[in-house]
């Protein structure tokens, strides 16, 4: 089993988004499982119908959607099987232990939008996302809020690379 965390936080604000690598997965080799639960009040409160986007950015500012869930009355949304590949040309990653990056929205009416950027996955390990999500106050109705949260790629020796 596999004991990760991650949290990404402002010591202004509280937390947005709790990651933790939960376990190995029944998935085939190319695969990695993405589970979101989404809440409010510092996870106090699920929310329901929140809707959880899975993208990837294929220009500077172009998305292509993966996948579309919405999550149910305990905050959870269902399990996202997603492709992982090795990419040779990724500098992060080796033959052993490779990952994709995914990027994710979650959305909700009268929450603030919060986008989680640079997700890894990785083949066969199951990702939990516990996301806290923000009411908005006093904006009118169809008002889009967003906040953006980014996560840096892991810590390497660059000296170890192999630079052409």
């Amino acid at each position: 089993m596999y004991n990760y965390n991650f949290q990404v936080f402002d010591a202004s604000k509280p937390y947005r988004a709790h990651n933790m690598i939960v376990n190995k997965c029944e998935s085939s080799n190319d695969t990695g499982t993405l589970e979101v639960r989404v809440f409010t009040a510092l996870g106090a409160l699920a929310i329901e119908g929140a809707i959880i986007t899975v993208y990837t950015y294929i220009g500077k500012d172009l998305e292509t959607e993966i996948k579309e869930v919405t999550t149910d009355e305990n905050g959870t949304a269902p399990p996202i099987e997603l492709p992982v590949a090795y990419d040779v040309n990724e500098p992060y990653v080796d033959s052993e232990r490779f990952f994709t990056h995914y990027n994710l929205r979650v959305k909700a009416t009268g929450y603030y939008t919060i986008h989680i950027v640079n997700i890894h996955l990785y083949p066969n390990i199951k990702v939990l996302f516990n996301v806290n999500l923000t009411p908005v106050a006093g904006v009118s109705p169809g008002t889009d809020l967003e906040e953006q949260i980014v996560i840096p790629n892991p810590h390497i020796d660059i000296s170890n690379l192999e630079l052409n």
